[in-house]
């Protein structure tokens, strides 16, 4: 808390700028609680929410105090999003921080559960299956793009094309001379085309609110740049924002990458060069 009140809340803006906000809409949270199956598997979700039952039962209303840390550990955190969802959509991951205390939970409710031995065997061998089956497939989640689903939407597809997108940036730079930066206004890419990029050129995020957004705010260093060229690189199709353009005397593209898997498309980048930063203008 004191190093977000020093640095503008900038964990705050940053996370609830992710919220849409909208009128109750139970389909969102039909999605979270989708994404939380897939996530878990049914059957571990349902293991968490009977152990989430018997924390209440046993720990804060039998005081039995072995239940109340996996508890508090998992309910507040779990129960704050599966509210929030029916309000805004949410992603899959926020909700993840309660699954290590919601597992301890889950299983110590099994095994103290009245019930028997066999059974109790039952429920969590077939939840380590099930969520090894979970494991297996995320791992192999590349077998999906035998099907016809949109390519760019499979999550491995943001670990894809990186590489290759650097190499286009570096040979863009090399042929300007190499003392050119790199900017974005996605943080992904920031982070990705300075470890990618040869030479690891310095990749700032243009931020187009008034307050620090990621920790490139934080670090700072672009007003340095001034009256230097720069590579702006965006998802393909689009053009750089009217601030990016306001801060250089000109900008034009350079051409577009585009990342394929097996021949089909998986997604793409548009690539502008910059001449002469000159500085963000006042907002």
């Amino acid at each position: 808390l004191i190093w977000n009140h020093l640095h503008g809340w900038i964990t705050f803006h940053h996370t609830s700028s992710l919220v849409e906000r909208r009128s109750f809409n139970p389909v969102t949270f039909f999605e979270f609680i989708g994404t939380q199956f897939g996530l878990m598997t049914p059957l571990i979700f349902l293991l968490i929410a009977y152990g989430i039952i018997q924390g209440v039962r046993k720990g804060i209303k039998g005081g039995d105090d072995r239940y109340l840390l996996p508890f508090w550990g998992t309910a507040p955190l779990l129960g704050f999003f599966i509210l929030l969802s029916f309000f805004s959509p949410c992603y899959a991951n926020w909700a993840a921080p309660s699954y290590l205390t919601g597992f301890v939970l889950a299983a110590a409710s099994v095994i103290e559960a009245p019930w028997t031995e066999r059974r109790k065997r039952g429920w969590l061998l077939s939840a380590a299956i099930f969520g090894g089956e979970i494991c297996f497939f995320v791992y192999n989640m590349d077998l999906l793009r035998r099907f016809p689903v949109p390519q760019e939407e499979l999550p491995s597809s943001r670990l894809m094309g990186w590489r290759e997108l650097g190499e286009e940036v570096g040979r863009i730079i090399e042929a300007e001379g190499g003392e050119l930066f790199v900017i974005t206004q996605d943080r992904r890419f920031s982070s990705e085309l300075a470890f990618y990029t040869p030479g690891h050129p310095r990749a700032y995020l243009l931020n187009l609110f008034p307050y620090p957004i990621s920790q490139f705010d934080l670090w700072g260093g672009l007003e340095r740049e001034k009256g230097k060229d720069a590579v702006f690189v965006t998802k393909q199709g689009r053009g750089p924002p009217s601030l990016l353009l306001r801060s250089f005397e000109a900008c034009h593209r350079k051409g577009d990458v585009e990342i394929r898997y097996r021949g089909k498309f998986i997604k793409g980048y548009s690539l502008y060069l910059c001449r002469r930063f000159k500085g963000l203008p006042h907002r």
